[in-house]
């Protein structure tokens, strides 16, 4: 399996879920060591065992405050 932006997605739209370990099996047979993703700058960057090929793609993120989540009635907890 190629080691491409596009291999990846559709890695991603293949296995969801409780897939989880079959997308993880995807990433090590493309060769794929490790990723990053960056909240803050919305990149998701995904290295191969080669290091000398490295995918970057555009990561949707939504950051939700906690502060806007907090159930008070566990405060005492």
């Amino acid at each position: 399996m190629a080691f491409t932006l596009s291999a990846i997605q559709q890695a991603h739209q293949q296995f969801t879920g409780v897939d989880f370990p079959k997308l993880f099996k995807a990433f090590k047979d493309m060769g794929m060591t490790y990723n990053i993703v960056n909240i803050q700058d919305g990149t998701a960057t995904y290295v191969h065992q080669s290091e000398d090929d490295i995918v970057t793609s555009s990561v949707k993120v939504i950051i939700l405050s906690l502060q806007d989540q907090i159930n008070l009635s566990f405060k005492m907890y």
